[in-house]
This record gives C-alpha cells, sequence and structure tokens, in this order.
C-alpha cells in the first residue's frame, strides 16, 4: 500500500499579547514615517505540524466514492 503525502495546512495563526503589542507599534511607527508597511513582514512565525501522521487504508468501496465525491 502506498504512503499518503501530507498535506496539512495552516490556516491560522495567533499572537501572545506581548507580540501582538510589539507588531502594533512596529505598525504603528512605520506609518507615522509614512513608510510602506507589508502585512506580510508582521506574521508570526508558523509552528510546523510535528504529530505522527497514520496511513489508514479505506477497504469500503461505498466510503471511498462518497469521499472522493466531497473532493469536487
Amino acid at each position: 500500500m502506498k504512503r499518503s503525502k501530507s498535506h496539512y495546512k495552516i490556516k491560522t495563526i495567533s499572537f501572545d499579547t506581548v507580540s501582538f503589542k510589539k507588531v502594533v507599534n512596529q505598525i504603528e511607527l512605520l506609518a507615522k514615517s509614512s513608510a510602506e508597511v507589508n502585512p506580510k513582514n508582521f506574521y508570526p512565525l508558523v509552528k510546523k505540524h510535528s504529530g505522527k501522521s497514520r496511513d489508514l487504508p479505506l477497504v469500503e468501496i461505498a466510503l471511498r466514492e462518497s469521499l472522493a465525491q466531497d473532493k469536487g
């Protein structure tokens, strides 16, 4: 049986309150100096998923067909 590749994508990011305040202050200083503010420069680092993944065989044909239909 082939192993599947992980397609895990981060959909949310979070800040602790101290980090958020620092980011807001940096953006405020840039805005006051009329500098360009690129939001991507202020995103926090994304923590990669480090848990174990497991492959589960889908032997039930009806289940596989149902899952394949839900993709589109």
